[in-house]
């Protein structure tokens, strides 16, 4: 989410756990396993051909949790994030990690990182960026541009590293999230976030 410019960043749509939206991402493939000798082959039943819609329940969800966010001036929430990487076998291996995020508009942000894998820490004031990791003892410390949106640009273009929670820190959530956007549509309402009742719908 940028405004005026894009991040050449992998996007990743609809983080908005924060203000009252779970999303919910389904992509799967149900693969035919091979014959066995002696045993009656099973069939796998394909997924019906759906139309990319937008829905205008949803655009509203998104829109008004957008303009949350956006009129924050400052926000702490926890990100968990799972992701896979191939294996030294063949088969992925799926990773989750967990960041502490702090967010103080328009130029400071902290996010501790921490999960399967060696501890993270980076740290923006307006004027610095640095990155630490702690099990190695090594900093790296750069200058940055004096807003968030810039310093996260600037982090993918130096460093080829993106926070998957952009969406929800930088100026104009829906702006980021609306743009290519082929595919919304309202689930219904949940309440494994916090135990609050939310609306949950899903953006591609």
């Amino acid at each position: 989410m940028l405004v005026g410019h894009r991040m050449n960043r992998p996007r990743v749509r609809g983080a908005l756990l924060l203000l009252a939206l779970s999303v919910l991402s389904a992509v799967g493939a149900n693969a035919q396993p091979p014959q066995r000798a002696g045993k009656r082959s099973r069939t796998s039943v394909p997924a019906p051909a759906v139309e990319p819609t937008i829905e205008p329940k949803a655009i509203d969800i998104l829109k008004a949790a957008s303009d949350r966010l956006a009129a924050a001036r400052a926000m702490r929430f926890t990100a968990v994030v799972s992701y896979e990487n191939p294996s030294v076998f063949g088969p992925p291996v799926e990773y989750t990690t967990k960041s502490d995020v702090v967010v103080q508009r328009p130029n400071k942000l902290r996010v501790i990182t921490f999960g399967d894998g060696p501890r993270s820490e980076f740290y923006y004031d307006g004027t610095t960026m640095m990155a630490y990791a702690p099990a190695e003892n090594l900093v790296a410390v750069a200058a940055a541009p004096p807003t968030i949106d810039a310093t996260l640009q600037a982090v993918v273009d130096s460093a080829a590293t993106y926070f998957p929670f952009a969406d929800l820190i930088v100026t104009d959530p829906y702006a980021d999230i609306a743009d290519g956007l082929k595919l919304a549509f309202y689930i219904g309402q949940s309440n494994v976030v916090g135990g609050t009742t939310t609306d949950c719908s899903s953006s591609e």
